[in-house]
């Protein structure tokens, strides 16, 4: 699944049978007025190697700063190591994050950061880029940049497994902005940072790339698979797609409309386990702009892994909540064997 998730919403539902209460365990403030402190949150897994998962925590910054990532325990919220930095002001470094496999086969895993307004030469270039990270060091493992002006490469970013058996941990990095806005998504190798597969959107404007997730073997190929969202692709007046395609191959499996004009289905993505009992793992999708029962209520939606078509879905309570603007798997809380899930809703009133 994709490990990360937006604070900046306000409100986060988690969905599931029977919903345990929580705490507070940990709370870390910003560090300046020009940091968004906690625009997005990621799982890198254990780096520290005291066996309990740790975070990751992205402060991009919307108009000076080149935005910045941090490491913290998840005992205590201790800062592991220095923070990291964008290279530019502007770039929104730490704008995406994921992690918790291994790259560089150190035993430890590492994770992925985007700035996807990073310019390369000339102000406002956004072409962007991508950033793979020791998760032991900090050090830098590899970059890729998008290759023109306007890509916006690393909008999303996903690590995915081993998909070409070296051992080595693949990942993605989504491009909207890529092909007149069709959007495009590279797959690179994590033996060599070099181009494994490469990925484009059908049509102008469609933003594929806009959400990536890593999801574990749909096809039966004992390799890894990937979803892709394209929030604006446009068939039949209805908005959005998401597409499921092959880790190993990148042939597509299948892809799912959205049922709306203007919902934004697949905005976001994140792979689950099984949910249906079909022995296949599923997905879950977000389309923060569908209408219904109320204006911009938003919606999230378990599918199938095997086929694309909506399991069960879930609309924001209120008027304008825009759920499903960010959906993540948090595996199974309530110990009924089936995997539970978050959804943001932004403008949900405290």
């Amino acid at each position: 699944m994709g490990h990360r998730m937006l604070l900046a919403c306000p409100i986060v539902l988690l969905v599931c049978a029977m919903v345990r209460t929580q705490t507070l365990t940990h709370l870390e403030d910003g560090a300046g007025s020009y940091f968004e402190e906690g625009w997005t949150i990621g799982a890198p897994g254990d780096l520290n190697g005291d066996g309990v998962p740790d975070i990751l925590v992205g402060c991009t910054d919307s108009v000076l700063g080149p935005g910045s990532v941090r490491v913290l325990s998840g005992v205590d919220g201790v800062l592991l190591a220095p923070s990291l930095t964008g290279e530019v002001g502007g770039s929104r470094f730490g704008a995406s994050l994921d992690g918790g496999r291994d790259i560089d086969l150190d035993g430890v895993p590492d994770f992925i950061v985007g700035a996807p307004e990073y310019d390369q030469g000339l102000i406002f270039d956004d072409r962007g880029r991508a950033y793979a990270y020791s998760g032991i060091s900090g050090a830098l493992i590899y970059t890729f940049t998008g290759s023109a002006p306007g890509e916006e490469a690393g909008t999303a970013v996903a690590l995915l497994g081993d998909l070409d058996g070296d051992g080595h941990s693949e990942f993605a990095v989504g491009a909207p902005g890529a092909v007149a806005g069709s959007g495009r998504v590279t797959v690179l190798s994590g033996a060599t940072g070099l181009v494994f597969l490469t990925l484009d959107g059908q049509s102008a404007g469609d933003r594929f790339g806009a959400a990536l997730a890593s999801i574990q073997d749909v096809d039966g190929d004992n390799v890894g698979d990937l979803l892709v969202g394209a929030p604006f692709n446009s068939t039949a007046n209805v908005e959005g797609r998401v597409y499921l395609f092959s880790g190993a191959t990148g042939a597509q499996i299948w892809s799912q409309p959205g049922v709306q004009a203007q919902e934004h289905f697949g905005w976001s993505v994140a792979g689950l386990g099984d949910v249906d009992g079909d022995s296949v793992p599923d997905l879950i999708a977000g389309a923060p702009d569908h209408n219904g029962p109320l204006p911009d209520t938003g919606r999230a939606c378990v599918c199938s892994g095997a086929t694309g078509a909506v399991i069960w879905e879930v609309f924001g309570p209120q008027i304008y909540m825009k759920a499903g603007l960010d959906v993540d798997g948090t595996g199974d809380l309530n110990g009924n064997g089936v995997d539970d899930v978050l959804v943001g809703m932004p403008y949900l009133p405290p």
